[in-house]
């Protein structure tokens, strides 16, 4: 299966945005539509934002398909996803029950969706549906800002979100991130296709072509990225556990060339006493990984937020399914360049 990348946003341009996952906040809505429109956008809402409530969810798991069915139907070149949320889940198991077959949604995502690639931006658990529309469709995503977040972050954030979004030069991500390297050499130079995921979202699918990236391109070098929010310590273990059980299972680890770890929000200990978290955390994961020769980095400046204070700071967007080349350089120095999401 090829990759597909969309083609650059422009001026004049419709953007949509849908609440795919959990309830989104009307005023923030409003006030990233503003700012979309006084950029020369044109914004398409959908049924799905702020008012339209299912529960914790934007309605029910068929409602938000179609919503995401009728706004790329409306000519959205771009979609971002308003906010994040468990409530995304839902999208995949209405898939793996086969309701949305039955609906006939399948068929309209597949023609409208899966075969003409636009522009999807989000994170947190909105990376199910992102995996999906590598794995299903080849559909190259950001793993970047959602609409209810826009202003937020920083400028510099923002600044480098559009460049994803508008410009078809690579990125360079070196010496003014923060990154220390646990397994790898000086001069290693892994590359492959770029699989940045939220790592409880990507566990959770793991080994499904339909929905599994790292699974669907068999004949595909990998970098993988993961990141994981407010989650304990030995849950993350598991949850890594799981990965490399599909990959060993799969026969993928020879095509694994490199796995960077971004932040772990808010993780903390499950028990009173447990050991500590820095030492024994990485230490686990290197005796897990040591055996492949896979090299391991850690990256902080990629992930979730995790309170108001870094909310000021700086967001790292991440091309999903591009190519890109880790470059080790030292032991907390590292170069990622990385492939343009969009083409002209």
């Amino acid at each position: 299966m090829k990759i597909s990348k969309p083609k650059k946003l422009l001026p004049g341009d419709k953007i949509g945005i849908v609440a795919l996952s959990d309830i989104s906040d009307d005023e923030k809505i409003a006030k990233s539509v503003t700012y979309l429109e006084e950029l020369g956008y044109k914004v398409i809402q959908g049924k799905t934002l702020g008012f339209y409530s299912h529960g914790r969810s934007a309605g029910s798991g068929l409602e938000r398909l179609d919503d995401v069915v009728d706004v790329v139907g409306q000519g959205a070149k771009a979609v971002v996803l308003a906010v994040g949320g468990w409530s995304a889940s839902d999208v995949i198991t209405e898939m793996l029950t086969r309701r949305v077959f039955r609906a006939g949604i399948y068929k309209v995502l597949q023609r409208r969706v899966l075969e003409r690639p636009i522009i999807w931006s989000g994170y947190s658990d909105n990376l199910y549906w992102q995996n999906f529309l590598l794995a299903a469709g080849g559909i190259a995503s950001l793993h970047g800002l959602h609409a209810q977040g826009l202003l937020e972050w920083s400028d510099k954030s923002r600044e480098l979100w559009w460049d994803w979004l508008t410009k078809t030069e690579p990125k360079v991500f070196a010496g003014d991130q923060r990154w220390r390297v646990y397994l790898g050499k000086v001069g290693q130079k892994p590359r492959g296709i770029l699989i940045p995921s939220n790592l409880d979202c990507l566990s959770r699918v793991s080994g499904m072509k339909f929905l599994d990236p790292t699974v669907a391109y068999e004949d595909e070098d990998l970098i993988v990225v993961l990141e994981d929010n407010e989650v304990y310590k030995s849950d993350i273990l598991r949850t890594i556990d799981s990965l490399l059980y599909s990959w060993i299972l799969n026969k993928q680890m020879g095509r694994i060339q490199a796995i960077i770890i971004g932040r772990l929000v808010q993780s903390k200990e499950d028990v009173t006493g447990y050991r500590e978290w820095e030492s024994a955390f990485w230490d686990d994961l290197v005796s897990r990984l040591a055996p492949f020769k896979i090299p391991l980095v850690r990256w902080d400046n990629f992930g979730h937020a995790w309170n108001d204070e870094i909310k000021g700071n700086d967001f790292v967007s991440l091309p999903l399914g591009v190519r890109a080349e880790l470059a080790i350089e030292g032991a907390n120095k590292c170069k990622l360049t990385v492939d343009p999401l969009v083409i002209d």
